[in-house]
């Protein structure tokens, strides 16, 4: 039994940390695709400075900042439309580790609590299976929270 917490316990803590790496590399891969596109803008503005001359330079860069300013208003827009839930939605969603720790918690008790009755090993196997669940979604779930 004390393999199974112990293992679950593992388990838990390496989903954190695999939860916190993914997070790290897709940071990373952002950072990344911002710097390309970074890049790829100087490159279209210097080629456009060969090209034109300084009327036609101020011009576009004229056009080029109206254009920005409204592109980046339709991305607000779309950042703001996109993912729109009702109260009730975002509430239940919310709801869902606290009631499972609870269940699993609940669980937990009331298998320990029959813990002292002759056990078959089917119930000895439930019993490590709803121990080993236990130990992950807590360490998982309340370790996985930044401090």
């Amino acid at each position: 039994m004390f393999e199974t917490l112990a293992s679950g316990g593992i388990l838990g803590l390496l989903g954190s940390v695999c939860s916190k790496g993914f997070k790290w590399l897709e940071t990373r891969q952002q950072s990344y695709l911002t710097y390309q596109q970074f890049e790829q803008d100087l490159k279209r503005l210097q080629l456009r400075l060969q090209l034109t001359s300084e009327h036609q330079e101020q011009q576009t860069q004229r056009l080029q900042g109206m254009s920005d300013a409204l592109v980046k208003q339709a991305s607000y827009k779309h950042d703001v439309d996109s993912g729109a839930a009702s109260r009730w939605v975002i509430n239940v969603i919310r709801l869902v580790r606290p009631l499972l720790t609870l269940g699993l918690l609940v669980l937990t008790g009331f298998i320990w609590q029959q813990l002292h009755e002759a056990q078959s090993s089917l119930q000895s196997m439930l019993i490590e299976s709803v121990l080993f669940c236990m130990t992950v979604a807590i360490t998982w779930w309340f370790g996985d929270r930044a401090r």
